[in-house]
């Protein structure tokens, strides 16, 4: 049956006025097959479109909708129960804010923030008694965190938005404490945490705190936590005997420090957190022992498996092996969690071994060589207290050793399944995106495929990676699964590049240890922009509907820059920014009127890329560019060589370009190089580099007969032989071209090709790319280039 229009808007206003007037949300008029179901009719109260999310696991993802409220992405939020989000903040933006807004009178709601370590822990929150709630708080550090709106359950509407900001430069709770007169009372707070007192400590300037120690134990154990890439922070205990007298420090390079220290006397002593004044935060623990015995180390005692001391992930010094004395360790893992174990000690003063049991008191692992130092690598398989043993293989000697433990908590990412190329995350819309602004950090806990997409004519594939490195790796395949290359450095941080042979879909593929570590990349296919020939000469008009990246290559000795960049301003803006082939930048063209232009000295020539980034309103440009001589010698410092007799001598000087001999050459006329080939090395590798819009040039090989062997000549930049001789001996390269006086680096050598740098800031794998094949260059660079907004 049809319903008439008329019924249609009457059933419709009834629902809606049902909804508005008693919130119920659902009435289920659907055919029973029984003739009477009291639950016929069901009632239901009014739910968001974020449910489930009751729980933080059951946390609803807004990481990839940064700064935008509830309301524009599936509509506001009903508080009838607790409702988590998930969010993820980024490195170098430690500060959340939480904005929530509703009426008071419809029923009091409040918000916290909680970030996950080991367990769910609570950061900050707001539980005011008027309209809307914010938190603004700065963070331990980058990573997941959770949003929790909770209270009343009246089934008020609210709406929220969160954005991660830089940290804000302010100072912790215990301040003023800058030195020993104002140092904060930590006497009553033995053995807890900083964290759990007032919050974390922020080390802006010193910081000071007292303690006590009592009679009989005259021994401070001190534990300082942070990240050491946020800015270093060291560690000292202080105490009074008519001055202030030091009594331990601690001041290494990593992250922590820690100081376990017999103390001359009980009473009074000062903790000094100092150095770095970065504005890192920390956290701080103390607690005082009884005094060493000089046999055994501070943690005792911990001999058997139920007296096992509780040890977080961290490093762990000056601990001891004593006689037949054993030392068991306990720490709690989730399923799924992989833990890396190593002691390193001395095998001369004594042989230990190291063993692994799970939560039912079963040995798993083991590592009982018989050398210095063992290590242990094991994934969890039930969660629970896991135990840590070390011990002598045999002897009673007393044996030093350090207990390194590493976790690495195992979580899948919001790419998965992406285990195959045939599951692959589809990275084509996010060109110019770091991942995690994507929808979070990836988690390298599997094989992780990503699908890219190379439009015509753009032929050159820059990935950026941030925390690559030994542990996790990456290669590029195309369509039929042929390997492209892969980035294979123990950088954490890397440019690589990758010469696509034809436009179609490629696949990033992330592997390694599998040990949960997160890892973040961008990509951009960027194509090749002819010098002194127009965009749309070759691919007609470029649209700038997001960012467009293109790369130049400054010839040597023509290091004048210009750059043309035609658009119409009223169609949209559009502005462009210059980049060295490392990433960093070297000129921004951005205005309010039609057209963008570069006219710049470089600093040295190679690789540059042009970003042309605007309004993203489909605005049609053109694109023009050319490097201007800047070489103006009369001459080059070879001459004369211009016949064969009067040949320059590079016979001493295999696989060293002119560059690096006496600098660049100038083709006035015709210039002769000698050259000296042995019969294990007859395969001649020569190549030319020039720009050919400044004259053409080509040369030949001649032997000593003056016998044309073989040569190049091409109306393109550079040439380029890889040519196999019949006999050892003497011969000759002849350079000639056009006599304009073009500048020219040449590079001479045998066998295979090695990746030699013919000038500084330029590799010889991008200039022979597209020729031979080669195509992996990978550079160390910052994170923060290119990031994108």
């Amino acid at each position: 049956m049809q319903f008439r229009k008329n019924m249609k808007l009457g059933l419709s206003f009834i629902f809606l006025l049902l909804i508005i007037t008693t919130s119920i949300s659902v009435i289920d008029l659907s055919p029973r097959s029984e003739p009477f179901d009291d639950s016929s009719l069901s009632i239901s109260a009014l739910e968001d479109g974020y449910e489930p999310n009751d729980y933080y696991y059951e946390a609803y993802y807004l990481s990839s909708n940064e700064g935008m409220w509830l309301s524009s992405i599936n509509g506001t939020g009903t508080q009838w129960d607790d409702d988590w989000y998930e969010v993820y903040v980024d490195f170098g933006e430690e500060r959340i804010y939480v904005e929530l807004t509703f009426d008071h009178s419809m029923g009091d709601i409040n918000l916290e923030v909680y970030y996950y370590d080991g367990s769910l822990t609570f950061l900050d929150g707001n539980y005011s008694i008027d309209n809307n709630e914010y938190i603004d708080v700065n963070t331990p550090w980058s990573g997941t965190y959770y949003i929790k709106v909770y209270y009343e359950n009246n089934g008020n509407s609210y709406d929220l938005r969160w954005e991660d900001l830089s940290p804000i430069i302010t100072d912790d709770n215990y301040e003023e404490n800058d030195y020993d007169g104002q140092a904060y009372d930590l006497r009553s707070h033995e053995a807890w945490w900083l964290s759990s007192i007032d919050g974390m400590g922020i080390q802006w300037d010193e910081d000071w705190y007292i303690v006590n120690l009592d009679p009989g134990e005259e021994r401070i154990h001190v534990e300082l936590t942070f990240d050491h890439f946020m800015g270093n922070i060291d560690l000292e205990v202080y105490y009074y005997d008519g001055g202030l007298t030091w009594l331990d420090g601690s001041y290494s390079s990593d992250d922590n420090e820690y100081i376990n220290a017999d103390a001359p006397f009980p009473g009074t002593y000062y903790i000094r957190v100092c150095n770095g004044n970065n504005g890192n935060m920390y956290d701080l623990f103390w607690e005082d022992l009884p005094p060493s015995t000089g046999d055994d180390d501070w943690m005792e005692e911990n001999d058997d498996f139920w007296s096992a001391w509780y040890v977080d992930p961290s490093y762990y010094p000056d601990l001891k092996i004593a006689g037949y004395d054993e030392d068991w360790f306990q720490i709690y893992l989730n399923e799924g969690d992989t833990i890396d174990i190593s002691i390193s000690f001395d095998h001369s003063e004594g042989d230990l071994q190291l063993k692994l049991y799970d939560p039912s008191y079963s040995q798993r692992a083991e590592s009982l060589s018989n050398y210095d130092d063992e290590f242990i690598s094991f994934t969890a398989d039930m969660q629970g207290n896991w135990r840590i043993h070390v011990y002598h293989e045999y002897g009673d000697s007393d044996v030093k050793y350090e207990l390194d433990i590493k976790l690495f908590v195992l979580q899948e990412d919001n790419y998965e399944e992406n285990d195959f190329s045939w599951d692959a995350y589809s990275l084509s819309p996010f060109e110019g995106w770091w991942l995690s602004d994507i929808s979070g950090f990836g988690f390298q806990s599997d094989d992780d495929w990503y699908e890219i997409y190379a439009e015509p004519g753009f032929e050159l594939l820059i990935i950026k990676s941030y925390n690559f490195g030994e542990e996790i790796l990456l290669e590029i395949y195309d369509d039929s699964h042929n390997k492209i290359g892969g980035g294979y450095s123990q950088d954490d941080d890397e440019l690589m590049s990758f010469n696509l042979h034809s436009s179609g879909t490629y696949y990033i593929k992330v592997y390694g240890s599998n040990k949960g570590y997160s890892y973040d990349f961008q990509y951009f296919i960027m194509c090749l922009l002819e010098e002194r020939t127009w965009l749309s000469n070759f691919y007609g008009l470029g649209v700038q509907g997001d960012i467009d990246f293109f790369y130049i290559d400054v010839t040597p000795g023509f290091r004048h820059l210009e750059v043309e960049l035609l658009f119409n301003h009223i169609q949209g803006n559009i502005d462009m920014t210059l980049y060295d082939g490392e990433g960093n930048l070297i000129i921004t063209s951005s205005s309010l009127d039609d057209n963008e232009y570069i006219d710049t000295f470089l600093s040295y020539p190679g690789i540059y890329f042009l970003l042309i980034q605007g309004d993203n309103l489909g605005n049609e440009y053109d694109l023009w560019w050319d490097d201007v001589k800047t070489d103006l010698r009369s001459d080059d410092a070879y001459e004369l060589n211009n016949d064969l007799s009067s040949a320059f001598d590079l016979v001493s000087k295999p696989r060293i370009s002119l560059w690096d001999i006496d600098g660049l050459a100038l083709q006035f006329d015709e210039d002769w190089y000698e050259i000296y080939v042995d019969d294990t090395h007859l395969q001649l590798i020569v190549v030319v580099k020039y720009d050919s819009a400044e004259g053409h040039m080509g040369f030949d090989i001649f032997d000593v007969n003056q016998t044309k062997i073989t040569g190049n000549f091409t109306a393109h930049d550079n040439d380029y032989i890889d040519y196999k001789l019949q006999l050892a001996g003497t011969y000759y390269i002849k350079v000639y071209g056009d006599n304009t006086g073009n500048v020219y680096n040449l590079w001479w050598g045998f066998e295979e090709l090695e990746p030699i740098e013919m000038i500084p800031g330029y590799d010889l794998l991008i200039l022979l790319g597209s020729i031979i094949g080669i195509s992996v260059i990978v550079i160390k660079i910052k994170r923060s280039k290119f990031k994108h907004h």
